[in-house]
């Protein structure tokens, strides 16, 4: 009986593993066919903040410390996936520098 148990719960962490495999692309899909016909080779620093799906204000983070700009790790990884999900070229990196010589 102890080992049917501990199969049956093997199968459901297995299925539970499978199951969340899937990835929902119905947002980038809406959000590149909005965007279709932007210059992406002219957004400054290659990153579009309309096109990203919003995990926190971004604005609220401006380099100015106040008492509501505290962030923690999760917070840290919300600005990262915003910034991230904005990105509209792939070297973003490249970009900034050479924004950065102007």
């Amino acid at each position: 009986m102890k080992n049917l148990l501990q199969f049956f719960v093997m199968l459901c962490c297995v299925l539970t593993a499978v199951a969340q495999k899937q990835i929902n692309t119905e947002f980038a899909t809406k959000m590149n066919a909005a965007f279709q016909q932007l210059e992406k080779n002219r957004v400054p620093y290659g990153l579009l903040k309309d096109q990203a799906f919003e995990f926190t204000e971004l604005s609220a983070y401006n380099g100015v410390i106040t008492d509501t700009s505290y962030i923690n790790a999760n917070v840290l990884g919300d600005i990262y996936k915003t910034l991230f999900m904005s990105k509209v070229v792939a070297d973003t990196v490249q970009r900034e520098l050479v924004a950065n010589e102007r």
